[in-house]
């Protein structure tokens, strides 16, 4: 009986042509996995990016188990729900979106596998290198343009080279420009990849081959708002401890660093840096927040910058005692951001309770290298290193506050970085004095009271009480080599080159690297006779023409022993991706200045004044089906719109009630 009344409902609904959304055929695209009326799947995140007003939104679809993406709308902000979670989702539906009445939480991200890894001892390069693509899909970003934004020193690779320490290893190659439908539409707005990699095909090129496409759309999709957008991954510290969950697809509008390196992080997991005036615990209500706080990391508005700590920490770049926690009274050292360091390079202190969960002040020390010139301190805000990660902080919830970049001296960001000297009082009574800054940066703590000796958080063990022992640089091939010229010592000869300008002191001739190259990049020299400077390429101004200089393919690469800040790479030439030496090969050769060319690339939005999102409520769970599925079980909401539907209901079941009468 009951079989027969749901089918004499939905044939009544049908023959009056007024099944309405909720109950359409959308179920062809939806699969009810047993609980009719309800999507599931786990919810996932992304980042839209508008730089130009000093704004992000956050938007939410579902993942279905073919992977396939249902967008979620109707909430205010976020659903309440972390990402990562697996749910059930109840309201109406359309071919590609559900409006949310109800979220039913059947798995949340913490029974998932989401939990902080037991770090690698020395946490290995990425084997096979992630192979990516840099698409254009507008006509004026032809491949002479494309091409050489793939040898800049702020190009994605060589910033991710030198934040890794050599361990995020990608590979790229540009193809385009392409023509596509001014079409922004789909859930994360994946019209533009699907048209993207339509495009790709058609011109021969398989798309199915690349980990990642970031596409520069420019101005050719007038639909797309913003100024660049993501799809939210995870990062390695929070899944395997080595590549993360990634997503494949990015978009930007313009080639600054600050945009494109933000975008693709995203894809790996990672958040924007803010900034509140004011030398107290930051908060996003408060006077003059910003959500692109930072100008000290891409991951913000900073161009020519590599990443900070806090991102190094959530992507697994750190080892063994990098990362220090202190609670006692004494004078710690920590070794310079973008070197190589056995010891630590981040001190934590503890803040403030969310709840019960430990938030965490992070100290960090800049010198000038590569591309970046800053020099000083910075003084981070964030979460515990467990509870990093997209899955935690895009919700809403206490335990991850999203990082942020603070001034203790109270003024504004550019004045964030901070000399030796400089002495405040955290909001939990901390005394931090900068003793000096050199080789390390050393500090003077003084603790209200004793807590726990100082712990090396990624080793999970007593501190050695040791100061850090570090080597200049990453120790990695490309894009080292600062913009001032300044000479180095490495050998000539290697891959990853490309129009470098001459110059540079050699070192007794390396032999090219067995790693592939990047594709179109330059020609990879091999080991080179000494006192010959590199010929090819885009010419900065030459370096002096001493020691064992670079054959004449003109790229530096990874030849000789003398390690970065070598041969005149992209930050002497007019930016190439070669820059220092690499680490195998001959021995060092002797000073010579790099050339004077390679400009500083990119542009991005500026900081902006608003920001942040309200967090939703999940709603309670649906109440049990009493019969007919065509109703859309959840609030209050949903059920006035749902009424019509029941009233039509009522009068299928009088009908059948009244032919069963006449039949008796």
């Amino acid at each position: 009986m009951r079989a027969r009344l749901d089918v004499g409902c939905l044939a009544t609904l049908v023959a009056l042509g007024m099944i309405g959304a909720s109950c359409s055929d959308a179920s062809k695209d939806f699969d009810p996995d047993e609980d009719p009326g309800s999507v599931r799947g786990v919810i996932r995140s992304g980042t839209a990016d508008y730089f130009d007003e000093g704004r992000s939104e956050k938007v939410f679809a579902l993942q279905k188990k073919d992977g396939s993406l249902v967008k979620l709308e109707g909430f205010n902000g976020a659903p309440g729900v972390k990402p990562g979670s697996e749910v059930r989702v109840y309201g109406p539906r359309t071919a590609d979106s559900v409006r949310v009445d109800v979220i039913k939480v059947l798995q949340r991200d913490d029974d998932l596998g989401e939990s902080q890894q037991a770090s690698r001892a020395n946490p290995p390069a990425l084997s096979p290198p992630l192979k990516n693509a840099f698409v254009s899909l507008t006509p004026s970003y032809d491949a002479t343009k494309g091409k050489a934004r793939l040898t800049k020193a702020d190009f994605i690779k060589p910033v991710m080279d030198v934040s890794s320490y050599g361990r995020w290893t990608t590979e790229w190659e540009f193809f385009g420009p392409y023509t596509v439908p001014n079409d922004c539409g789909g859930s994360f707005y994946d019209n533009l990849g699907k048209n993207g990699t339509a495009a790709m095909k058609a011109a021969g090129v398989d798309p199915a081959q690349f980990n990642q496409i970031q596409f520069n759309i420019g101005n050719s999709v007038p639909a797309c708002s913003w100024g660049g957008f993501g799809w939210d991954g995870r990062t390695p510290i929070r899944t395997d401890g080595l590549r993360g969950e990634y997503n494949p697809w990015s978009y930007v509008k313009n080639d600054g660093e600050n945009v494109m390196v933000q975008e693709i992080g995203h894809n790996w997991g990672l958040a924007h840096v803010h900034f509140c005036p004011g030398a107290g615990t930051p908060t996003p209500n408060c006077s003059g927040y910003a959500e692109y706080g930072s100008p000290f990391t891409p991951m913000a508005n900073g161009n020519n910058v590599y990443l900070n700590a806090w991102e190094r920490i959530q992507m697994n770049f750190f080892s063994g005692c990098n990362v220090l926690t202190v609670g006692t009274n004494g004078t710690y050292d920590i070794g310079p951001l973008n070197s190589t360091c056995d010891g630590p390079q981040v001190l934590r202190i503890a803040a403030d309770l969310a709840g019960t969960v430990q938030r965490y002040w992070y100290l960090e020390y800049r010198q000038p290298y590569g591309i970046e010139q800053a020099n000083g301190v910075l003084l981070h805000y964030t979460a515990d290193i467990k509870n990093g990660g997209w899955s935690r902080c895009d919700y809403g919830g206490p335990d991850c506050p999203e990082d942020w970049v603070v001034n203790p001296k109270g003024g504004g960001v550019n004045d964030a970085l901070l000399a030796a000297g400089t002495t405040w009082t955290t909001p939990e009574g901390v005394g931090v004095n900068i003793v000096s800054l050199g080789a390390t940066a050393k500090f003077e703590l003084t603790f209200p009271s004793q807590g726990k000796a100082p712990y090396c958080d990624l080793a999970a063990s007593a501190w050695d009480s040791k100061a850090p022992t570090c080597t200049a640089g990453p120790q990695i091939d490309g894009g080292t080599v600062p913009d001032s010229g300044t000479g180095g010592t490495g050998g000539a000869g290697g891959m990853d080159g490309g129009n470098d300008a001459s110059g540079g002191s050699g070192g007794a001739g390396g032999t090219m690297d067995a790693s592939p190259p990047p594709i179109d990049v330059g020609t990879d020299a091999t080991g080179g006779a000494a006192g010959k400077g590199g010929t090819g390429g885009v010419a900065g101004a030459g370096g002096a023409t001493g020691g064992a200089g670079g054959a004449t393919g003109g790229t530096a690469g990874k030849g000789g022993a003398g390690g970065v800040g070598g041969t005149a790479g992209v930050g002497g030439a007019a930016g190439a991706t070669g820059g220092s030496a690499g680490t195998s090969g001959g021995s060092a050769g002797s000073s010579g200045a790099a050339g004077s060319g390679g400009g500083k690339a990119g542009s991005g939005g500026a900081g902006g004044t608003t920001g942040g999102t309200t967090s939703g409520s999940g709603g309670s769970a649906p109440p049990a089906d009493d019969g007919c599925s065509c109703r859309v079980p959840g609030s209050s909401t949903s059920m006035n719109r749902a009424s019509p539907l029941a009233l039509l209901a009522a009068v299928g079941l009088f009908a059948s009630r009244r032919r069963r009468r006449a039949r008796g």
